[in-house]
């Protein structure tokens, strides 16, 4: 829910000449924080609904007109043209009508008149949804779980890198100011900004192809544990800290 609160607060800065929902779904689709299941989910309906938006008779003398014209058949090419310019002339008048009931009707009004065209379009895009969502859930990559083996909690990785290295731990619920893990973050070639409270770059790409926060200590260690090239190409390394036997 927070990446549609950010977006809603940022909703209410659009123009008032412009319902700023299109700019806000954008916005929304276009997040690294929103799941690869609702992005294409929510693609499908946008998709289902302009279909209704386009004219087929139209679309379809058009691809008729250019096959004729592919084979050089000047006939059919006159002949589709008229019928082309006679269904251009009925639309408009359609939309001359329409525009005439959108001005004596709200639009809920309109879906009023069409109780059963409505109630069948609800429920054909919330079956839309289930299914998209469904075959998603089926083909979705569950982030690969580090190899830790069975390593306690509190486990001290060593993390080294160009001859020199750090020992550092998982940290524990929410993230530090990353002033607060600064020679952690700066070690793993982090910028920390000059209030202490952003990082540069702010994200990473983990092994499984997400975008994620960098300012966790937790999920840098867990990627790095992983095997994420990322890392390892620049030279990282880590292991579990060797403890003296007793």
């Amino acid at each position: 829910m927070a990446i549609l609160d950010t977006h809603i607060r940022d909703f209410k800065m659009v123009d008032d000449a412009d319902s700023g929902y299109e700019t806000l779904y954008k916005a929304a689709v276009a997040s690294a924080e929103l799941s690869t299941v609702a992005r294409g989910s929510a693609n499908s309906v946008i998709d289902r609904l302009m279909q209704n938006r386009n004219d087929p008779t139209a679309s379809d003398l058009t691809r008729r007109i250019q096959e004729a014209a592919s084979q050089g058949d000047t006939d059919a090419i006159f002949r589709l043209t008229d019928e082309l310019r006679d269904a251009k002339s009925a639309e408009n008048e359609r939309s001359a009508k329409l525009t005439k009931l959108a001005e004596e009707f709200s639009f809920m009004e309109l879906l009023r008149a069409y109780p059963q065209d409505f109630k069948d379009l609800t429920y054909e895009l919330g079956l839309l949804v289930l299914q998209k969502t469904q075959e998603g859930l089926a083909t979705y990559k569950r982030p690969a779980r580090a190899r830790t083996g069975s390593e306690p909690k509190g486990t001290v990785y060593v993390i080294s890198h160009n001859g020199q290295s750090i020992e550092a731990m998982k940290n524990v619920g929410a993230a530090k100011r990353p002033d607060g893990e600064r020679p952690f973050f700066e070690f793993m070639g982090f910028e920390i900004s000059s209030d202490g409270r952003m990082l540069d770059p702010a994200t990473f790409t983990n092994i499984n192809g997400e975008v994620v926060p960098a300012n966790s200590k937790k999920a840098v260690i867990e990627d790095l544990l992983a095997g994420n090239p990322h890392w390892l190409e620049r030279g990282f390394r880590i292991k579990v800290k060797d403890t003296p036997k007793e």
